[in-house]
C-alpha cells in the first residue's frame, strides 16, 4: 500500500553543492578583482578577469541545464553584473561584490523554478479568457442574493442596467 504523505522526489538542476561552489567561485572572483584594483594593476586585467567569469558562469550553467537565452530575466542578471564589473574602480570600494550577489539570485531563481515548478522570471501567469467570462457571468448573477438596503448606484453596476434620470 502507498503512503500518501510520501513526497515526491524533486530533481534541481542545481545542487546545493554545486550552488554552494558557484557562490564561492563568484567571491573569490570578488575578491580577487578587489585586491588587483588595490594593488591599481586590476584597472587593466580586471576586465579579462571580468570576461572570463562571464563565460565561466554562462557555460556553468548551461552544462547544468540552465541556459539564459530561454529566460530573458536570467539573461539580464548576467548581463547587469557582467557590466557593472566592468566599471573601473568600483571593485576596490567594497561594494562591488556584483559577481556573488548576481549568481546568487540566480541560484536561488533556478532552484526555486525547479521545486515549485513555476516561472518565476515571466510574471503572472496568463487567464483564460473562458474563465474571465464565466466569472463575470457569475458576477451577473448575484444580484439576486444583495440585500435590500444596497445603495441603486452599487446594485445597478453589479447587474450592468443603466441607471435613466427621470
Amino acid at each position: 500500500m502507498e503512503d500518501s504523505t510520501e513526497k515526491k522526489e524533486i530533481h534541481y538542476r542545481v545542487s546545493k553543492t554545486t550552488g554552494v561552489l558557484m557562490i564561492y567561485t563568484a567571491l573569490f572572483i570578488d575578491v580577487l578583482e578587489m585586491l588587483l584594483e588595490w594593488m591599481i594593476i586590476g584597472l587593466v586585467l580586471n576586465y579579462f578577469i571580468t570576461i572570463f567569469a562571464g563565460l565561466l558562469f554562462w557555460l556553468w550553467f548551461a552544462i547544468k541545464g540552465v541556459p539564459f537565452w530561454v529566460k530573458p530575466s536570467r539573461l539580464i542578471t548576467l548581463g547587469i553584473t557582467f557590466l557593472a564589473e566592468l566599471i573601473p574602480g568600483l571593485d576596490a570600494t567594497g561594494f562591488g561584490e556584483f559577481w556573488t550577489v548576481g549568481i546568487l539570485i540566480l541560484v536561488i531563481l533556478v532552484r526555486l523554478e525547479d521545486r515549485t515548478g513555476i516561472d518565476l522570471t515571466h510574471g503572472a501567469p496568463k487567464i483564460d479568457s473562458k474563465v474571465v467570462s464565466e466569472a463575470l457571468s457569475n458576477v451577473n448573477n448575484i444580484s439576486g442574493y444583495l440585500p435590500k438596503n444596497v445603495s441603486p448606484k452599487v446594485s445597478d453596476i453589479i447587474t450592468n442596467k443603466e441607471q435613466k434620470s427621470a
